[in-house]
């Protein structure tokens, strides 16, 4: 299963302690079904744009990274910005060390 590790920039406490990265494993239907779709994608000009559903991608990455939701509201917005987009990667099959391995 894929997974990345996102470093932030601004350490968070959690039950464990000092969190000074999250690493967040590839989603499950399970993410879906109890979240919903946590972004859309369409084109516009050319371009790929991404409509993200916000209170979905926190579900997602409570759950991916094992982290309480409510700790999870103490990570900085750069750091929850480039936690969203690593999230979205894997979904995608972008992300991780090996994306396309099974």
């Amino acid at each position: 299963m894929a997974e990345v590790t996102v470093p932030l920039s601004t350490p968070i406490i959690t039950h464990g302690g000092e969190t000074k990265s999250l690493t967040i494993r590839e989603p499950k239907y399970a993410q879906f079904r109890k979240h919903g779709e946590p972004f859309k994608a369409r084109m516009k000009d050319g371009s790929v744009v991404f409509d993200f559903n916000d209170k979905a991608i926190g579900g997602f990455l409570s759950e991916c990274t094992g982290i309480d939701p409510i700790l999870f509201d103490e990570v900085t917005a750069k750091d929850y910005l480039a936690a969203r987009m690593a999230l979205v990667n894997l979904i995608m099959g972008v992300g991780g060390e090996n994306p396309t391995e099974k």
